[in-house]
């Protein structure tokens, strides 16, 4: 799967649902605010999760996610996941502690539809 770094398109139709352990957030209720409050709020010893899902396809990825990192590292895990062929998927992991990366992340991906630069991130695929 060839990586791209630009933006997508600002389709007024897109919508997004935000899922959290606490509450899924309709596309009306979505605001920079909650990115940084969820994502700033994560917590190593807590189930925490962000996913934004969009309704169609951005650049061929259906989500990204994040959860905090329960390893040695610490920081923040963020995923993303692609289609791959008719019903297949590629799914990628980037570790960073630095929140305030992850948060831009989500907010690109919402904004303007651009994807986060995965060319280095892990491919997990296999562990799905």
């Amino acid at each position: 799967m060839e990586q791209q770094k630009q933006g997508g398109k600002n389709d007024a139709a897109l919508v997004y649902t935000l899922n959290t352990q606490w509450a899924t957030f309709p596309n009306k209720d979505i605001n920079e605010q909650l990115f940084t409050d969820i994502i700033g709020e994560f917590s190593e010893d807590s189930e925490d999760f962000i996913v934004l899902e969009p309704s169609e396809l951005i650049q061929e990825s259906f989500y990204l996610q994040a959860i905090p990192a329960k390893d040695d590292k610490g920081g923040i895990i963020v995923e993303i996941r692609f289609k791959d062929g008719e019903d297949g998927f590629k799914h990628y992991s980037y570790q960073t502690l630095d929140a305030n990366e992850v948060i831009a992340m989500f907010l690109d991906y919402w904004r303007v539809q651009k994807l986060p630069d995965w060319g280095n991130w892990t491919d997990i695929t296999d562990e799905f």
